[in-house]
């Protein structure tokens, strides 16, 4: 019986209860957007990211651009020789914020 209710997506308990918390959870928030009572997310913890990340671009953009020619996976390769910790999926999102794809 256990099996079957977690094929269904609940989440069963060690004597086999169901936690009905996580099948919940998405249709609560639905329902909060819908009424917006509740305004989800952190405005300013956004707002810091984005800054973070336009003075993380402006460091980087002209190294951005002599890789142009290279893929992104090689891109972030050159960028950690050359001391910047990021990743290839950065690189493909400062490229599209940079206007550069």
């Amino acid at each position: 019986m256990p099996r079957r209710r977690r094929q269904e997506g609940l989440d069963c308990g060690v004597d086999g209860k169901v936690a009905f918390a996580r099948v919940q959870q998405p249709s609560a928030r639905a329902f909060l957007r819908r009424l917006k009572a509740v305004k989800l997310g952190n405005a300013q913890l956004a707002a810091t990211n984005k800054a973070a990340a336009a003075a993380r671009d402006a460091v980087l953009e002209p190294l951005l651009r002599e890789f142009a020619h290279l893929s992104s996976r090689d891109a972030a390769e050159e960028l950690a020789k050359r001391g910047h910790d990021v990743t290839y999926k950065t690189v493909q999102r400062m490229r599209q914020r940079l206007g550069l794809v």
